[in-house]
């Protein structure tokens, strides 16, 4: 007989969690010195071809002053780490924890890079992303996906492409390189609104050709 237990409870507090220990990563086998770590579990979107919200029915953060111990932590034991990486599916999910933890980066001091995936999102200002360029920030990853705003509605993506476009240069302005995902054939996508992705990138300074 096969019984169904159901899904398993989610840890709601992740500032449980240990930290992870690297002590038997051998780093010297690595030109990048990089730990990953990360701010949160799930999504907070639902996007349409995405399993992540599908696998975490819930997101869940960690506390700033968490992330920022944990960095402080890693960075004391292995002092020749030069860069953190988040690997969450978007590090701007919840933005006052990270505008916290840009502010204790900055007022710490704490000499490090660190980058990860974000969502396109208004909060992304000016002043936000070179807040998060100040405290370390030096790469995001956005998924834009199309330039066709039809496409982005059948995605249930929450943002425009004016907006991805707005957010794409003022990260760059802020001085954080970037780069975006584009998905080419989703149900739904014709010639012209292919096109429409395809101005987009050129409007980016990109060629898709």
């Amino acid at each position: 007989d096969i019984i169904d237990g159901g899904d398993e409870s989610l840890l709601e507090n992740l500032d449980m969690l240990p930290f992870a220990d690297f002590s038997d990563f051998k780093f010297s086998n690595y030109k990048k010195k990089m730990i990953p770590t990360l701010m949160g579990r799930g999504c907070i979107n639902r996007c349409i071809f995405c399993s992540e919200w599908l696998r975490f029915k819930k997101y869940r953060y960690r506390s700033a002053k968490n992330i920022f111990d944990e960095i402080k932590y890693q960075k004391e034991r292995y002092p020749f780490i030069e860069e953190f990486y988040f690997n969450d599916s978007l590090i701007n999910a919840n933005i006052k924890v990270l505008d916290e933890l840009c502010t204790l980066l900055m007022d710490d001091g704490l000499a490090i890079r660190w980058g990860g995936q974000a969502v396109i999102s208004e909060e992304m200002s000016p002043d936000f992303l070179k807040k998060m360029n100040k405290s370390g920030c030096y790469w995001l990853s956005y998924g834009i996906e199309s330039g066709s705003n039809d496409i982005l509605k059948l995605m249930r993506k929450t943002f425009t492409p004016e907006l991805a476009n707005r957010v794409i240069r003022d990260t760059r302005e802020a001085g954080i390189d970037e780069s975006f995902n584009i998905i080419v054939g989703f149900p739904g996508e014709d010639e012209a609104k292919f096109n429409e992705t395809v101005d987009l990138a050129f409007l980016l300074g990109v060629d898709p050709r």
